[in-house]
């Protein structure tokens, strides 16, 4: 398996309509994307200080159904049109999991 996580922060004057779209966009994504076997979404508990805003925690069979996620038109839409605008910084990690 393979694992994609991303952890976001959204700039100071993002609004919340905008942050909504963001997560309506991923959250339409398994439906358009075949390759995705997992796919989790969420907002900051906000127990501690200093973290991100909202994860987003995708899982694949390979490295190849990440690349076709990756590269998807649907996926690249969310990205360029909705994330973009109100990203203040990201960081993404991807990973083997498993046997």
């Amino acid at each position: 398996m393979f694992r994609h996580v991303v952890s976001f922060r959204w700039r100071d004057d993002a609004d919340p309509a905008a942050i909504e779209a963001v997560e309506q966009g991923l959250a339409r994504l398994p439906e358009v994307i075949e390759e995705i076997r997992g796919y989790e979404l969420g907002h900051d508990a906000g127990l501690s200080d200093d973290t991100y805003d909202f994860v987003l925690v995708a899982t694949f069979d390979d490295e190849a159904g990440f690349r076709r996620y990756r590269d998807h038109p649907e996926h690249r839409r969310v990205v360029d049109q909705d994330i973009a605008p109100i990203i203040d910084s990201i960081v993404r990690v991807q990973t083997y999991v498993g046997g």
